[in-house]
């Protein structure tokens, strides 16, 4: 199967369904990079206590910087 995703504001990223997982997108460069579901289930466990909200982890991104765009020139 095919999972579509909407990652950092571009447009549809298309890929083969498989673990779940979130996605860390470069705000600099816009590089993107798979993070396995099992390292947000803390972050949505939280979310779900103080918030009442259940996040879709396949449908999450977080953004910032990447360690190449963060490393000095």
């Amino acid at each position: 199967m095919v999972d579509r995703s909407h990652v950092g504001g571009r447009s549809a990223a298309y890929h083969l369904t498989s673990a779940s997982h979130g996605h860390l997108v470069c705000e600099q460069c816009g590089k993107t990079a798979e993070v396995p579901g099992e390292m947000l289930r803390d972050l949505t466990g939280k979310l779900t206590a103080e918030y009442g909200y259940a996040i879709s982890i396949d449908q999450f991104s977080i953004t910032g910087r990447c360690a190449g765009c963060l490393a000095p020139r």
